[in-house]
Formats: structure tokens, sequence, C-alpha cells
């Protein structure tokens, strides 16, 4: 068996001694907050301790990046007319994702009642009605 390398024990102190150091800083952060910090370091290439000073402004800054503000005005019109109110804006600008989805939702469904797609409600009303006044004149040439 080869002998223990003598150095080995001086690497485990000196491993030993860095966990405690950044230990001792690390237990007063929040974990949810050094996590979001990271996470805005890397996003705007900045060092964490910058982000840090100025997380207010760099997380209102990321809330404007998320949104896609073409998309927004060309396939969600009247979410885009709510956010583009100063007023409205400052209620709704945290629902964004809500209200285009039921933007869209309801534009699925309205455009299915009102025929503006291939399959709307008045093409399956026809259709049932053919397929059922087939089957009144298959049953009535059967008896």
């Amino acid at each position: 068996m080869p002998d223990p390398n003598p150095y080995d024990a001086l690497l485990q102190q000196d491993t030993a001694q860095r966990v405690r150091v950044n230990m001792m800083g690390a237990v007063d952060a929040q974990p949810d907050t050094e996590a979001k910090l990271q996470a805005l370091a890397r996003r705007y290439a900045m060092p964490v301790d910058a982000v840090r000073l100025r997380q207010p402004e760099i997380e209102k800054q990321a809330r404007l990046d998320a949104l896609d503000y073409d998309t927004l005005a060309r396939e969600y019109p009247r979410t885009a007319a709510r956010l583009a109110d100063p007023q409205q804006a400052a209620i709704a600008h945290d629902d964004v994702d809500n209200m285009s989805a039921i933007e869209r939702a309801v534009g699925t469904v309205v455009g299915y009642v009102m025929g503006s797609r291939e399959n709307s409600l008045w093409g399956d009303v026809g259709a049932g009605g053919y397929r059922a006044s087939r089957g009144m004149s298959g049953a009535t040439r059967a008896a």
C-alpha cells in the first residue's frame, strides 16, 4: 500500500478553511435573493455586487426587457391597448401573460362561433343537420 501523501492533510485543511470562511458570509444571505442576483448578473454581464448595489434599477430593466412589444401589439391588440393607457399599465403590468392568454382564448372562441376559422360553429351545425337529414331519409327509405 502506498504511503499517504503528506500534503493531503494540508489540502484538506485549506479546503475546510475556505468552506468555513465562505459559509460565514453565506449564512446571512437569502438563497432566493442571491439566486436572483446571480441570474441578473449573468443576463446583463455584470458582477453580482454591482447588481446588488443597483438591484431595484436592474430588476426594473429586466421586467421591461421581458416583454416583446412588437408581438404584443401585433398579436394581442386589446392587451396592448390596455397597456397603452398609463393608469391601466400601472395596474396591469404584472399580468400581461394572463391578459394575452385570455385574449388569445377569447379570440379562438369568437373565431369558432363567428365562423372565421375553417371549422366553425356554423359549419359544424350545418354538417350535423346534413348528417341528421341523411340519416332520417335513410330510415324512411328502409321502412
